[in-house]
């Protein structure tokens, strides 16, 4: 620190020290495969408690709500996390740390938030697990869907929402969207 009081002068060091350091690392995926564990990696500085809270977000529910997807600008106010995790650092205030963070709280397939709260400050990360695709095939009657897991696999009781309707699927898992002008 006397290296650097030398170089930068008192008010830069001072302002230096105070500034506090939340940064999520570009490293971090939005997505993650329904198996793999969820780790962020973030870039800490000036935060002696770190507190790191996941919500489990029903995307479906808020898509139909809002007519938008998930993003870190959501309103947590009045949310219950579902999964809280504080860690302390003994670190000096002028001194960064990259630190992996394992989620134990993002085992199941879904859409979480994390926000990480520290020292006044805080951050978000939005991470998908796990997710789902489609086959299509159009036939006379219409498009017919049926929906996969991420290792393929047909998803025989899945529904698909399209333009505010609700389709259910046939007995063997596909879904047939009828064929209209709109």
């Amino acid at each position: 620190p006397e290296r650097w009081a030398a170089i930068l002068g008192a008010t830069k060091l001072a302002e230096l020290r105070e500034r506090v350091d939340l940064e999520l690392t570009a490293r971090n995926p939005e997505r993650v495969p329904a198996s793999a564990p969820v780790v962020l990696e973030v870039d800490i500085k000036n935060a002696a408690q770190l507190v790191v809270k996941t919500f489990r977000i029903d995307a479906v529910a808020y898509f139909l709500a809002r007519g938008a997807e998930v993003d870190t600008t959501i309103d947590l106010d009045g949310m219950v996390a579902s999964d809280e995790i504080v860690l302390r650092s003994e670190l000096p205030a002028i001194r960064r740390e990259r630190r992996r963070i394992a989620l134990p709280g993002c085992e199941r397939p879904g859409t979480y938030v994390i926000e990480l709260i520290g020292n006044g400050k805080s951050s978000r990360a939005l991470i998908r697990k796990g997710g789902l695709r489609h086959s299509l095939r159009v036939g006379a009657a219409g498009p017919t869907l049926r929906i996969l897991d991420e290792d393929g696999n047909a998803l025989t009781g899945a529904r698909v929402w399209l333009g505010g309707r609700e389709y259910a699927p046939r007995e063997d898992g596909a879904i047939s969207i009828p064929f209209s002008t709109a």
